[in-house]
């Protein structure tokens, strides 16, 4: 089995092994204890293996729990039933439990991801949701990518507003910078070309306060 949708993310992580054995077995426990079926860009997310360390590594949050350190009981922990019966599926939680992130179950194989607005409540479907990221790859790119910048707390962001660049023009930025998943939607196409060679640095707190 080949990677079809975090190709972008193996290639920024080296993470080249899907643990297709020990893994998709528990993957598949999961989504029967549920009822469900897990979208596609989820499961091959959690069949990486070393993901789950590589996650909190960069990003100081963690996938599906902040309680658990072991990859392996993470994704054995992977769906609660009562939440995947309401349609959602919780991916990853901030690292003082403050927010989760989810994705909705109907939504598709590479959904949005939505995180909870530090709203608690059992009925899911009273919580105001806010969308993180258009889809499942997008989300985890920019979590993990990120990091390169030294600038977590000061909300640095980078945005271009202009002429979408012609095929010339693009194809010359690809081979100067490391390509990332492209975003096309109603608001605009988005290009994400991180500085080549691309090392990415693992997470150091920083004093938000000088």
């Amino acid at each position: 089995m080949s990677i079809q949708y975090h190709t972008a993310l193996v290639d920024l992580l080296q993470l080249n092994k899907l643990n297709l054995n020990q893994y998709e077995a528990i993957l598949k426990e999961r989504e029967a204890a549920c009822g469900v079926r897990f979208p596609n860009a989820v499961r091959e997310l959690f069949l990486m293996e070393g993901i789950s360390q590589k996650f909190r590594e960069f990003t100081e949050d963690d996938l599906v729990s902040n309680n658990i350190t072991d990859e392996v009981a993470k994704l054995q922990a992977l769906g609660d039933p009562e939440e995947c019966q309401q349609g959602y599926l919780r991916i990853a939680v901030e690292n003082q439990g403050v927010v989760a992130w989810y994705v909705r179950l109907t939504e598709g194989d590479n959904p949005p991801v939505y995180h909870n607005n530090d709203d608690w409540n059992e009925n899911l479907n009273e919580v105001e949701w806010v969308k993180e990221a258009d889809n499942v790859v997008n989300f985890m790119y920019d979590m993990i990518a990120q990091s390169c910048f030294d600038q977590w707390y000061t909300g640095l962001r980078l945005e271009l507003k202009g002429v979408k660049p012609n095929v010339q023009l693009l194809e010359a930025l690809k081979q100067k910078y490391k390509s990332g998943p492209l975003t096309d939607n109603k608001r605009g196409v988005v290009y994400r070309l991180p500085q080549k060679p691309f090392a990415p640095k693992p997470f150091i707190p920083q004093n938000m306060y000088p």
